[in-house]
């Protein structure tokens, strides 16, 4: 099967990172496949909210 990473990247640390994704806001989910950007979410969110956004996400 595949496998899923997830990662908490601090961008005041690692502004790399921000610039490489374009990451204007915090905070930014980003769901990244082969390399691609294919989703992405900023600002906050409830849990179930992210949940659902993570599963999609899965589900292909």
């Amino acid at each position: 099967g595949e496998k899923i990473v997830i990662a908490k990247v601090n961008t005041d640390e690692n502004p790399q990172w921000a610039m490489k994704y374009g990451v204007m806001g915090i905070p930014t989910l980003l769901f990244i496949k082969g390399g691609q950007e294919v989703s992405r979410h900023v600002g906050a969110a409830p849990a179930p909210a992210l949940k659902s956004k993570v599963m999609g996400f899965l589900a292909g």
